[in-house]
């Protein structure tokens, strides 16, 4: 991996090669933060330009949609300069992405209420974080007693 990240000059497009290439893989932790910061890799991009990424989803909502945030993953984040409250074009932030596909995690929540998060901001669809979990519970009752 440290060949890879030391050969890029680190425009944008390298960044966002070198942040999916990452992502991709089950691998990336506190540890590769670390070293994409010791290059002065931007971790605030998003994740491709507006054609291929309309959404401008960042590297937040993608660790965060695959259950892949720990308290420690974001406080290493929050250390190289990465803006966990900042939004994407739908106007929402990692917090909106905790039930992609693991149960809540309360140490998750408040490592990202620490960082400036805010669970009741509402995105472009006039949803909040809290909306989307109530729901999602809901649905889930309702499938499991009908």
């Amino acid at each position: 991996m440290k060949k890879i990240i030391g050969l890029f000059n680190w425009k944008l497009e390298d960044v966002v090669k070198v942040l999916r290439l990452l992502l991709g893989r089950s691998n990336f932790d506190f540890e590769m933060v670390k070293l994409l910061k010791k290059h002065h890799c931007d971790l605030n991009a998003p994740l491709g330009d507006t054609r291929s990424n309309p959404d401008q989803y960042r590297m937040g909502d993608y660790l965060s949609s695959y259950g892949r945030l720990s308290p420690r993953l974001i406080d290493e984040m929050a250390k190289a300069g990465y803006d966990f409250s900042k939004t994407n074009a739908k106007g929402e932030h990692a917090g909106f992405y905790l039930l992609g596909t693991r149960a809540l995690n309360a140490k998750v929540v408040a490592a990202l209420k620490s960082k400036g998060v805010d669970f009741e901001l509402k995105n472009k669809s006039g949803q909040s974080a809290i909306d989307y979990m109530i729901k999602n519970v809901e649905t889930f009752a309702a499938r499991m007693f009908s």
